[in-house]
């Protein structure tokens, strides 16, 4: 309680409880008369309760902002969110008001930066692998896993469609541990949503897949799994267009912040393919280009029959990556084949 406050109050009580004492400390005094008793009495007695209602206003006050206060301690401290009852604050101008306003504005903005950040860890798990791999099949399992992590799924698949056969391949399919994958091939509406996404080159999405089936089979598991689906073509060049599909079993929607994700990751996903595909075309023509000046070396200065075709022999299989390649030639006295040359390593 400020000084001055505690002052008057002081002040106050002390004059209200000195006239009480004075007037009836000498009740006989001729001095005194009936209203100058009566006056002082009134005087001290609203001396007295101005005292009390002063405290009672003080405390009253106060305790909102006591309440306040420890709301931001604890939020500055532990950083426990906390909003404050706006009755009990009533007093306080919308004090209380202000505070919860702040604290929802800053729950946003919190919540803002989580799915943000959720988001580029995401992405940074796919940039990362594929920077330092280019094993395809690692790429799109880890694309998947991170799909699961990232988003609240249940499974998740990446498809394959051939063009221009319009062929559906499943490449990779992740499920979370303790749920069963469904039969992803068996449902119609999966392939319709791949092939639609791939005619369109944008995302599918069904929100309500009871129209997307017309089976009495499939109605019926839709509607007790009532999955959210989401297609999206993976944009590599080349003659197969990859696609992203995923579903949950826990809701029938997703939300934009994953649809945002599930789009990122798949950007990044369709760069690393392309990187890949573009990785394996240029180390194809090394090959070829090393295997040909090798071949040529060999030609030009090796004269024995057998040991170029040793040398030969070699070359394909280092190349090419062989364990075992071999001349034979056809013995047309004995008519059977006859090893020429065999070169080999261990696997």
């Amino acid at each position: 309680m400020p000084k001055k406050i505690k002052l008057i109050l002081a002040l106050s009580l002390s004059a209200g409880t000195g006239l009480v004492f004075l007037i009836w400390l000498f009740p006989n005094s001729e001095s005194q008369s009936v209203w100058v008793k009566q006056a002082a009495t009134v005087l001290a007695a609203v001396l007295l309760f101005s005292g009390l209602a002063c405290i009672w206003l003080y405390r009253r006050l106060r305790r909102p902002i006591e309440l306040l206060e420890e709301a931001i301690q604890k939020f500055s401290s532990k950083g426990e969110i906390r909003k404050l009852s706006e009755k009990k604050g009533a007093d306080t101008g919308g004090l209380f008001q202000a505070y919860n306003q702040m604290l929802e504005k800053l729950e946003e903005n919190r919540q803002e930066v989580k799915e943000e950040t959720k988001r580029l860890e995401a992405i940074n798990r796919i940039v990362s692998l594929a920077d330092l791999n280019f094993d395809q099949d690692k790429v799109k399992r880890q694309a998947c896993q991170v799909l699961l992590d990232a988003i609240d799924l249940d499974y998740v698949a990446i498809y394959s469609v051939a063009q221009p056969s319009g062929e559906i391949k499943l490449e990779q399919k992740l499920s979370r541990e303790g749920v069963a994958l469904p039969d992803l091939d068996a449902l119609r509406f999966w392939r319709e949503a791949i092939k639609k996404a791939a005619q369109t080159n944008q995302m599918f999405l069904a929100q309500d897949q009871k129209s997307q089936s017309k089976s009495g089979t499939e109605l019926d598991l839709l509607q007790k799994l009532r999955p959210a689906l989401a297609a999206l073509p993976l944009s590599c060049k080349g003659t197969v267009t990859g696609l992203a599909v995923g579903a949950s079993f826990r809701r029938p929607f997703f939300n934009p912040g994953e649809l945002e994700i599930f789009s990122s990751i798949c950007q990044h996903l369709s760069v690393s393919l392309e990187n890949f595909r573009l990785y394996q075309n240029l180390r194809e023509r090394v090959i070829e280009v090393t295997t040909f000046n090798r071949i040529s070396q060999a030609l030009s200065s090796i004269l024995e029959v057998e040991q170029l075709l040793k040398e030969l022999l070699q070359i394909i299989t280092t190349s090419f990556g062989y364990n075992v390649c071999a001349v034979f030639l056809h013995d047309p006295e004995r008519g059977e084949l006859a090893s020429k040359a065999l070169w080999g390593y261990p696997s």
